[in-house]
């Protein structure tokens, strides 16, 4: 019998009569064997992939229920009718379209009923793709170091966004009493256009009752004042394009020093994040709830990693805050927060990095 004709059951190394629990620890064994090497042959993908189908169907109740009618079995042989053990089937498949499964691919996430609830306090089971002794933190618990980290930083930013657009106000005192001038004749400008283009409509409506009452004279007085209101608006339409000119020159000197407030920012918070992660694996929010870095192969956090893991959203924050304000801590959450959707708890840094949390 070819590989290809074997049941389920065959593949995992299971009687078709096993619990749930005998069915998890065959897969894991096997899979085990198939990911000890250094790298994997065609067969060895092959026969994981087999593997991994198996195991889906096998650790879902309802699936597992419909195969063993397909292949006449009798209904009953899963004992495990509480379903207990059910939200942690999920972590155990993986991809197996290269040698390294933990680093976690776009395509290794969640079964949908089976991910993650991120504001869990239950301990959670490890992937099968971690290496042995390690496991996740409670969801909870890592969202709420990462919650403590975040006000650090953003106590970080407005100190020295404070601090430092003081020293610039002091430094470059010309160009800034200039900009808060041309800023004031900008309010000025746009104040006149508006009024001028009320104007324009209020001329409209008498220009059309004069047309219904056939008018000519009102009509014709509508019409005059009506232009007279259009080249205001216009003149001052022109007048704030040219300001705003001004305004964007005089910026464009004020650019280097706040290269440099982006900069210290960008310092203070990775010295803040990496420096105690290379030593312990730990920020001040993952030492107060128990939770660690540490290298996709379980081995202490390496500088490197530890740049990539942290710096990567730092910066990319940094590089988005002029164009999109406080929407970007939102934006970047996003990527980060990715971690319960994905088969081995990595978050889109992690994946970058290398990286896992765990627990301890």
């Amino acid at each position: 019998m070819s590989d290809d004709d074997l049941n389920h059951y065959e593949v995992v190394g299971v009687e078709p009569d096993a619990s749930k629990d005998a069915i998890r620890e065959a897969y894991r064994g096997r899979l085990d064997e198939l990911l000890g090497g250094d790298s994997m042959s065609d067969d060895d993908r092959a026969e994981t992939a087999r593997l991994n189908a198996a195991w889906q169907v096998l650790s879902d109740p309802y699936q597992r229920e419909r195969y063993d009618q397909s292949i006449g079995i009798e209904p009953g042989a899963d004992d495990d009718e509480d379903g207990e053990g059910d939200d942690a089937e999920g972590d155990d498949v993986i991809d197996v379209e290269g040698s390294e499964p933990a680093r976690g691919r776009g395509r290794a996430r969640q079964p949908p009923g089976d991910r993650v609830g991120m504001f869990s306090a239950e301990p959670q089971p490890a992937p099968a793709s971690w290496p042995p002794g390690l496991r996740p933190p409670p969801p909870r618990a890592r969202l709420i170091a990462m919650a403590i980290d975040l006000v650090v930083l953003l106590a970080i930013v407005l100190a020295v966004q404070t601090g430092g657009n003081r020293v610039i106000d002091n430094v470059y005192k010309e160009e800034t009493d200039q900009l808060d001038l041309l800023s004031d004749q900008i309010d000025d400008a746009e104040e006149v256009r508006d009024n001028a283009e009320d104007r324009v409509d209020e001329a409209d409506d008498r220009i059309e009752r004069a047309r219904n009452n056939n008018d000519d004279v009102a009509l014709e007085e509508a019409q005059a004042e009506k232009q007279v209101a259009e080249d205001e608006a216009d003149a001052a339409d022109r007048e704030v394009d040219r300001l705003d000119d001004d305004a964007q020159d005089v910026q464009g000197k004020l650019v280097p020093a706040q290269l440099m407030l982006t900069g210290a920012i960008l310092v203070l918070a990775l010295l803040y994040l990496v420096p105690s992660s290379v030593r312990t694996g730990r920020t001040l929010g993952k030492h107060l709830l128990g939770v660690r870095v540490v290298e996709v192969d379980g081995t202490r956090l390496r500088l490197r990693s530890a740049l990539l893991h942290y710096g990567a959203p730092v910066l990319l924050a940094l590089l988005l805050l002029p164009l999109l304000g406080q929407l970007v801590v939102f934006i970047v959450l996003i990527g980060v927060l990715t971690w319960p959707r994905n088969v081995n708890r990595q978050g889109l840094h992690d994946r970058l990095a290398g990286t896992l949390v765990i627990d301890g």
